[in-house]
C-alpha cells in the first residue's frame, strides 16, 4: 500500500527552515505608536526608532532605555508601553529573550492600564516565547492575541500569528497543519503573505 503523498509547497519548504536555525518573526521596525507630550521623551524615542530603522540596533537600544527611564519618571502608561515594546524588538533582535520578555510583560501591563490595544505586543511575546523554545507560553500569547477584547487584532496580526503558528507545526513535523496555517495566512494577507514571510525570514 503506498503512504499518501503530502505536497510541500516552496513557501512552506522555506517556513521550515527556521526549524533549520533561520530566527522567524523577528521583529521589524517599532512602529512610531502615539506622539509623546514631553520634548525630550519624544526626541529620544524619534532618534532611537531612527536608529533601529538603520539597523544601528545597539544606538537604538541604548535610546530606548533613556525612553523608558523617563517614560517611567513621568509616569506615563503609554510612553512607558511604547518604550518597554521598543526595547524588546531591540533585544529580541540581539537574542536577549529573558530581557525581552521582561519588558513585554510590562509593555502589556502598561498598554492596558492605558487602555490601549494590546495586539503588538502580545504577537511579539508570541514570537520572543517561541523563539526562546517555549512554544507552549507562544501558543498561550497567540489564543490571547485572538480572544482577548483588549487585544483589537488587525489582518496583518492574525496573519503574522498564523504563520508562527506554522513555523511551531513544521517544528513538530506536522505538515498537514503547517500548510493549512500558511493558507491560512495567505487568506488573510493575500499576496502579501509571501512577501511577508521572506522579510522575516532574512529580519
Amino acid at each position: 500500500m503506498t503512504a499518501a503523498r503530502i505536497w510541500l509547497s516552496p513557501l512552506l519548504v522555506t517556513l521550515c527552515l527556521g526549524a533549520l536555525g533561520i530566527p522567524f518573526g523577528c521583529a521589524g521596525p517599532p512602529p512610531a505608536k502615539r506622539a509623546q507630550s514631553d520634548r525630550t521623551l519624544a526626541e529620544t524615542a524619534a532618534a532611537a526608532r531612527t536608529a533601529f530603522q538603520q539597523d544601528r540596533i545597539d544606538e537604538a537600544a541604548t535610546l530606548y532605555t533613556l525612553a523608558l527611564k523617563r517614560a517611567r519618571a513621568l509616569d506615563q502608561p503609554s510612553a512607558i508601553g511604547d518604550a518597554a515594546y521598543n526595547l524588546a524588538a531591540c533585544l529580541l533582535r540581539r537574542h536577549e529573550y529573558e530581557r525581552a520578555s521582561a519588558l513585554l510583560a510590562e509593555a502589556n501591563h502598561e498598554l492596558a492600564r492605558s487602555d490601549a490595544p494590546l495586539a503588538d505586543v502580545l504577537l511579539l511575546q508570541a514570537r520572543t516565547a517561541y523563539l526562546a523554545g517555549t512554544g507552549l507560553a507562544a501558543g498561550n500569547f497567540i489564543h490571547q492575541l485572538r480572544t482577548d477584547s483588549r487585544s483589537q487584532p488587525s489582518a496583518a496580526h492574525l496573519g503574522q500569528a498564523a504563520m508562527l503558528e506554522g513555523q511551531m507545526a513544521c517544528d513538530r513535523g506536522d505538515w498537514v497543519a503547517a500548510t493549512d496555517l500558511l493558507q491560512k495566512a495567505r487568506d488573510v494577507l493575500g499576496p502579501e503573505a509571501d512577501a511577508l514571510l521572506q522579510a522575516q525570514l532574512v529580519a
